[in-house]
């Protein structure tokens, strides 16, 4: 009798730890790139292996191609994908990623031509770069931008997602420009102050600390944070970046454990998953605020479709299954799902 109590136990500790080993709830990925060196039918079929329900889409320009041609790009792709995918207004084309104030001017008129044209088949805009580090990869060579919340640039494209009642998506890298970072937040703040009815999102966690998320998130009811850039594949590309491999941002917060200090390697993730948890401060965090936290992969480059998101997927599932059932939910899927007003299933 009290051999098949313990094989009992075993039993339904087996079970318990295997369902927590993967979150089976809905994903919206709320952040996604569509650009010229992948095709549509790679990324379609990925979206399609990941299980994802729902994907917001927006374009990444090509060279030589007219903006409105690559939104018109970005949405065939959106409307073939049907109920899995929405589409955002990019923000960065026609120079609004450049510094100079004439290409703030060309990349503003642009965005406004494209909100013109695509405002009834997007949902709102992608993220507006605010800053940027610059980069030296193989995928991406750019100078870089560092503007602040009065750009008039900036200020016109918060102002045209404001007009339309969509969530203002802002690109911030408080860390890599830190010598910038207190006037940003004091920007930030009179920001959220001045427009309370308006759903702000900082992307990439804004490379924010927990205690000056936790300081904005008490401080006011319309910001929200996006986990992109946030995870160990990101803290390995810095890992990178430090030892002089690469040139790009080093700012980026890891809301988890560190990966293995060999990583990557073949069969990494493998080592790392059963160990993975979440970073204290942050688990804390979302747990007490989870309507606050929205999930995204922001796949860029083609091989981010080919080759990092069915991995990156499996470590986020694994990281969903380790909060409470309600806040999986809520930073999967439901938090998504209310800000871009989507018609998906999130579950109960």
């Amino acid at each position: 009798m009290a051999r098949n109590l313990v094989v009992a136990a075993l039993i339904v500790f087996v079970l318990t730890n295997t369902a927590k080993a993967q979150y089976g709830g809905p994903i919206i990925d709320a952040h996604s790139q569509f650009g010229c060196e992948i095709s549509a039918s790679k990324i379609r079929q990925a979206i399609y292996s990941g299980g994802v329900a729902h994907t917001l889409l927006s374009a990444r320009g090509c060279h030589g191609e007219d903006a409105l041609e690559s939104h018109r790009r970005a949405l065939k792709l959106v409307q073939s994908l049907q109920d899995r995918a929405s589409f955002l207004i990019s923000t960065k084309l026609v120079g609004m990623g450049k510094t100079g104030a004439e290409f703030g001017k060309r990349g503003l008129s642009e965005l406004t031509r494209a909100n013109k044209k695509f405002s009834d088949q997007s949902v709102g805009f992608a993220e507006i770069l605010v800053q940027h580090a610059p980069h030296d990869t193989n995928q991406l060579r750019y100078d870089g931008i560092s503007l602040d919340l009065k750009s008039d640039r900036i200020v016109g494209a918060i102002d045209l997602a404001i007009d339309r009642q969509v969530p203002v998506i802002l690109h911030l890298e408080l860390d890599d420009y830190e010598k910038h970072a207190a006037k940003i937040l004091d920007q930030l703040h009179r920001l959220l102050s001045q427009n309370p009815g308006r759903d702000f999102v900082l992307i990439h966690l804004a490379q924010a600390t927990p205690s000056e998320a936790e300081n904005l998130i008490e401080k006011h009811e319309n910001i929200h944070f996006m986990t992109t850039s946030a995870d160990a594949f990101t803290s390995i590309a810095v890992v990178q970046t430090r030892r002089g491999k690469r040139k790009s941002q080093v700012g980026w917060a890891n809301l988890f454990s560190d990966p293995p200090k060999a990583a990557p390697y073949k069969g990494w993730l493998t080592d790392y998953l059963p160990t993975m948890r979440w970073d204290d401060d942050w688990k804390r965090l979302i747990e007490t605020h989870p309507e606050r936290f929205v999930f995204a992969i922001e796949n860029v480059f083609g091989q981010h479709w080919t080759k990092r998101y069915l991995p990156n997927l499996k470590l986020w599932r694994k990281a969903f299954s380790l909060l409470p059932r309600d806040a999986a939910r809520m930073v999967a899927c439901a938090n998504a799902k209310r800000l871009w007003k989507l018609e998906v299933a999130c579950g109960v």
